[in-house]
């Protein structure tokens, strides 16, 4: 035997040696599971999987000349074709009954110490305001109903009293009169009738306190009368004779004052002007009357003085202003109203027409004055008069250069 070797000790050594095998392989084993059930350390925290695919971009279809407009588009054109809510149209073409139409009409005016006018009355659109009497006027005459229609662009160039004028061609050589008959509006027989009696060559003119001011003045307006409305002024012996809430007073502030002029001109339709309702005091203080006057050239319309101021303030300064005016001669049913006294004065005025060559004339719709108004211009012209509507007054008393 060699030196050193003890074979007793081999046979012990074998079961270490398989049972260490054995350890390895079930690590060897244990790592690969490990491996192969998560590839990377990440893999043990949950997360969704994203798949991106490649899609070729569609084909550019080429434009539907029939296809429908934008949205924008779309809603511009149903604004531009809806009809107005601020101009009602009358019963008697619409078959709609007085109490649908009261409903839709506009409130009655504020009392003067609460919010102005213009703050008041969100449901009229404003009358535009311009410098030059001979440029466009969209709303002039108060109300959408004073729009132009684009294909006729010729007529924006003119003032609203020439654009919502009749236009007729008096005779030449014959003594004009022009009648106006206002305060209408509150009475709805007395407005019937002087719509359908009286012919279109007699001006009307509304009282803005009428809650009905827009429709009568549109239907006024279709039946072939010149439209003004009345423009309420204090007068001098205010307040015994009060005038309403919304008058032109001589101590209120000057906006205030433009403020209800916007008011009055807002409440009638195509309008050609503004006829003053009293207004001794007003109409005889330069300093309360020129801003009104001037804004009333601003926005090509009209002035019919009735005459109550004297000396006529309001005259001179229409005269050194420009502002188309006219000034009224006799107010057929001023004192008595009876058939014999608005007789008399009818006979006045074609006095002052043989002896001036034109007369204005302003009555009230009193029945017996309409009675006889409709009677009288039957024949007038088979007497040697024309009458003629108020903006045919214009130039013979006017100065102005923004006359015919």
């Amino acid at each position: 035997m060699r030196a050193g070797r003890n074979p007793g000790l081999a046979p012990r050594s074998r079961p270490g040696l398989l049972f260490a095998w054995i350890l390895l392989a079930i690590a060897v084993a244990a790592g690969a599971v490990y491996v192969f059930a998560f590839p990377h350390p990440d893999a043990l925290v949950a997360h969704d999987k994203t798949i991106r695919l490649s899609v070729p971009p569609a084909e550019t279809a080429e434009p539907v000349s029939n296809a429908p407009s934008p949205v924008g588009e779309t809603e511009k054109k149903a604004d531009v074709q809806r009809p107005s809510g601020n101009q009602p149209t009358p019963e008697a073409s619409t078959g709609v009954s007085v109490g649908t139409l009261e409903s839709e009409a506009i409130p009655p005016p504020p009392v003067p110490e609460q919010t102005s006018a213009r703050e008041s009355d969100s449901q009229d659109t404003p009358a535009v305001r311009t410098t030059d009497t001979d440029s466009t006027e969209a709303g002039a005459g108060g109300g959408e109903g004073a729009a132009e229609s684009p294909s006729a662009p010729t007529l924006s160039l003119k003032p609203a009293w020439k654009r919502y004028a009749r236009g007729l061609a008096p005779p030449q050589g014959l003594p004009r009169i022009a009648v106006v008959v206002r305060g209408l509006g509150l009475s709805s027989a007395a407005t019937e009738a002087a719509i359908e009696r009286l012919p279109g060559t007699i001006s009307l003119s509304f009282t803005p306190y009428a809650r009905r001011a827009a429709e009568w003045s549109a239907r006024a307006r279709a039946g072939g009368h010149e439209v003004l409305m009345d423009l309420p002024m204090e007068p001098r012996d205010f307040p015994a004779l009060d005038p309403g809430p919304q008058a032109l007073m001589t101590e209120a502030a000057q906006q205030r004052n433009l403020d209800r002029l916007d008011w009055a001109l807002s409440r009638g339709r195509e309008v050609v002007g503004a006829v003053a309702q009293m207004g001794s005091r007003f109409m005889a203080s330069k300093q309360a009357a020129e801003p009104i006057m001037r804004e009333l050239r601003a926005r090509g319309l009209m002035f019919v003085d009735n005459g109550t101021a004297n000396p006529p303030a309001a005259l001179r300064i229409a005269r050194r202003i420009d502002l188309p005016h006219a000034l009224n001669d006799r107010t057929i049913d001023d004192g008595q109203v009876s058939r014999p006294a608005v007789e008399a004065r009818l006979v006045e005025i074609e006095r002052i027409a043989q002896q001036e060559g034109l007369a204005v004339a302003l009555a009230h719709p009193y029945p017996v004055v309409l009675d006889l108004l409709a009677t009288w211009s039957q024949d007038l012209d088979e007497r040697g008069f024309a009458l003629v509507p108020i903006t045919e007054a214009v130039q013979p008393r006017s100065a102005a250069r923004a006359g015919r």
